[in-house]
């Protein structure tokens, strides 16, 4: 239970990792307005939900942009992370290192982390696949392709990205890693992601 607002997740241990298995879901609802997305370091969180509409929160979770989630706190690179963000006391957001173990440790199958009762992700019926626990939903994103200042809602029920809490090599000020499942791929995507779109997030256990 997040003791900030009493709301609780259920949470899984994959090898030696203890994750949410749901997205963070904290905050005060933010409206998406046709403006840039800026977070504000005023010790008020910050969501966006799907759509503008509270309800798409409560399914998928929040989405956050980078800096919001780490409550403005620097880039974390360790193998452990100890960067708290906005996750409960006890937890704290996962950098790309502790993907790559969660990564290796399921095999690399991307199938493994996706929840099995979401009707988009389309799993080969003949693949045999133990599931991991995770339950990852495709909740889509906010953000923007070419212009920062025309965000737009899209891919829900497409693919699940998720923040690390570990900027790129590639731009930093700008630029972080995330990882995303598609609904067509069992692929686990590591990519590089604008700092001010807004997708999911998943806390581990200190």
């Amino acid at each position: 239970m997040d003791s900030r607002d009493g709301q609780k997740y259920k949470t899984v241990k994959i090898g030696d990792q203890v994750w949410m298995a749901e997205n963070l879901n904290m905050g005060d609802m933010k409206i998406v307005e046709g403006k840039r997305l800026i977070g504000h370091n005023n010790e008020i969180i910050e969501k966006y939900c799907y759509d503008n509409n509270p309800d798409n929160c409560k399914t998928y979770g929040g989405l956050y942009i980078w800096d919001e989630m780490m409550q403005y706190e620097p880039s974390d690179k360790k193998a452990r992370g100890t960067t708290q963000g906005i996750c409960p006391s006890g937890w704290h957001i996962p950098t790309d290192e502790e993907w790559k173990t969660l990564e290796t440790y399921i095999g690399g199958d991307g199938d493994k982390l996706k929840d099995r009762g979401s009707s988009p992700w389309s799993i080969s019926p003949d693949r045999v696949i133990d599931s991991s626990g995770f339950d990852a939903l495709a909740g889509g994103r906010v953000g923007h392709r070419v212009n920062p200042l025309s965000p737009k809602f899209e891919f829900l029920e497409e693919y699940a990205p998720f923040w690390t809490s570990t900027d790129s090599p590639y731009n930093r000020r700008l630029n972080a890693w995330n990882r995303f499942l598609h609904k067509s791929s069992s692929k686990i995507s590591r990519s590089i992601l604008s700092k001010d779109v807004a997708i999911s997030v998943r806390c581990v256990k200190n």
